[in-house]
């Protein structure tokens, strides 16, 4: 494997004769693993395409082209590689997906253009009929990258669910360069809610104008790009869409690292943590800060055989960071109880589980309830969706409870 001290903040740090300076010097390092976070509070800068060039400094910028509003955050840095960071579900005007990760290295971060534009909370960089966004991405990711002497192999397009998805379908208009999908979805069909909205916008997701912008199998077969995808073995459904995925590819799903030729599958095991809606979610157990690094090595050391060895140690600290935060959340929980819609839909899920309270099927019941009756649309739809499947005995209770809210 490569040196994970590329642009690493701890390389160097050596205990000479003073111990007090040495470990003062380790936690000045930590410090630094991450950018501050003051670094993201600047204004935004309103540029034109024609005017990106190499003489960008660090800030936030914001541009109007072809009808699409962009808001991006870069990080200048002399660094072998660019990373560009991808948002996935999230309807905040101002938020940038691991902006912050890359502390040393060159960071381009990108929010979703559709989430900005129109009523919906993701938008997988997707476009509208007319338009296809992602195609115009590509372009200007490739005027930074050009403005700034990165070629196609040195840029990586990285994100997770949502923006894992853009990731892989704008990489495949940069020949040559690598996307990270961390669950991503394979097929926005999979979510009708949200595809709905998106259907708002882009018409039919089957119509001969945007369908191939759906169509993962006909993307990867056609790439000439390096894909990694990680994928939560705990998250049933994005394992199983990464089996359908990956069919035709000839491809192992081991635990750990697999791959062939340009494309690489990682699967890790992850504790549910809380999603944006404040769910716990395994689909939304992604990786950390501190993982990062590992997940940089294996992309810019893409034949090296040993980072299949180096995948299966860090899932086990994967996991183990996980679990930790797992154990804080739901700690925190009990102890923030505050009595709102969002405490008690995230009591509730622990009761149902047993998750550091007894299981109790009927407290959850009624806390669902009554966080759905004070406007929470998440433990509604948990309440249909997911605990009357599972409980038959509750659903002629759940039945009348939607009969009296008319629902």
């Amino acid at each position: 494997m490569g040196d994970m001290g590329r642009n690493d903040p701890f390389e160097n740090i050596e205990y000479g004769s003073d111990y007090n300076r040495f470990i003062s010097d380790i936690n000045a390092a930590r410090k630094n693993f991450i950018l501050d976070k003051a670094v993201i509070k600047s204004p935004y800068t309103e540029i034109g395409f024609d005017d990106i060039d190499g003489s960008m400094s660090r800030g936030k910028y914001e541009m109007d082209r072809n009808g699409f509003k962009y808001r991006f955050f870069l990080n200048p840095s002399e660094s072998e590689y660019m990373y560009v960071f991808l948002n996935g579900m999230g309807s905040e005007k101002d938020y940038y997906s691991r902006w912050s990760w890359n502390a040393n290295g060159f960071t381009l971060a990108i929010m979703d253009p559709m989430v900005l534009m129109y009523p919906m909370p993701i938008g997988w960089y997707f476009g509208t009929k007319e338009v296809d966004l992602r195609k115009e991405l590509a372009e200007f990711i490739m005027k930074i990258a050009g403005s700034y002497g990165f070629s196609a192999d040195k840029i990586v397009l990285y994100g997770s669910s949502g923006g894992g998805t853009a990731a892989f379908y704008i990489s495949t208009y940069i020949p040559g360069c690598t996307s990270v999908s961390i669950n991503p979805q394979f097929d926005l069909r999979e979510m009708p809610p949200f595809a709905a909205r998106l259907e708002e916008t882009a018409g039919s997701l089957d119509s001969p104008e945007v369908a191939y912008r759906n169509d993962f199998s006909t993307a990867l077969s056609n790439s000439r790009s390096r894909h990694l995808f990680i994928v939560n073995a705990l998250s049933k459904k994005d394992l199983l869409h990464l089996k359908d995925a990956m069919s035709g590819t000839g491809i192992p799903l081991r635990y750990g690292l697999s791959g062939k030729d340009n494309i690489k599958v990682w699967i890790f095991q992850g504790e549910s943590l809380l999603s944006k809606a404040g769910e716990w979610s395994y689909h939304s157990s992604y990786e950390f800060p501190q993982t990062f690094p590992f997940i940089r090595d294996v992309v810019e050391d893409w034949d090296d055989p040993r980072s299949q060895h180096t995948a299966l140690l860090l899932n086990e600290m994967w996991f183990a960071q996980s679990h930790l935060s797992h154990e804080v959340i739901a700690l925190r929980s009990l102890s923030d109880y505050d009595g709102d819609r969002r405490s008690k839909y995230r009591l509730a899920i622990m009761y149902e589980k047993g998750d550091h309270v007894e299981k109790d099927l009927e407290k959850a019941f009624v806390l669902l309830k009554e966080a759905s009756d004070e406007g929470s649309r998440e433990a509604l739809r948990y309440l249909v969706k997911m605990f009357g499947r599972r409980y038959r005995s509750f659903s002629e209770r759940i039945e009348e409870y939607l009969s009296s809210k008319k629902i």
